[in-house]
């Protein structure tokens, strides 16, 4: 049996079109699935979710007193 390197799996994975590339990330989800993930697993999947939505306004408050009418509503 030839052994395959990650690398090379990622090379051929960027090759596939995109409703193949979607079609094998829900496989490999599939399979993580079946299994009980480790922790550091846990945390790269985690960390997938995390979308850097640039620099905040310098004009945004996070004070509800901004937010709000005086009566609070």
């Amino acid at each position: 049996m030839v052994g395959v390197t990650y690398e090379e799996v990622v090379r051929l994975a960027e090759q596939l079109a995109p409703p193949e590339q979607k079609a094998l990330i829900e496989h490999l989800q599939l399979i993580a699935q079946r299994r009980q993930l480790t922790i550091q697993e846990r945390k790269a999947l985690f960390e997938t979710l995390i979308t850097d939505l640039g620099p905040v306004s310098p004009d945004f408050s996070d004070r509800r007193v901004d937010w709000y009418d005086d009566d609070g509503r």
